[in-house]
């Protein structure tokens, strides 16, 4: 995909990614794909994540996802 888009750049309705995706296939074939020297990231490792959902009462609906022994659990906190 990075080596296909040009990421939030707008495109035209016409344009065919699966034909550039054809071209990056046949670049790549049976080789390990390289990382585009425009392309560029951060790693994010989460530890908790709180998703909220606002209501005109105000009593807000809050989610929250955190990391324990190696796996999600999840709770719901009070608005």
């Amino acid at each position: 995909g990075t080596w296909v888009s040009k990421q939030s750049s707008i495109i035209s309705f016409s344009e065919d990614l699966n034909n550039k995706i054809e071209d990056v296939n046949k670049k790549f074939n049976q080789k390990d794909v390289e990382r585009p020297s425009h392309w560029g990231g951060y790693c994010i490792v989460p530890k908790k994540i709180e998703f909220w959902q606002g209501k005109p009462s105000r009593l807000h609906d809050r989610l929250l996802f955190y990391r324990e022994d190696n796996r999600w659990e999840r709770c719901r906190l009070s608005p």
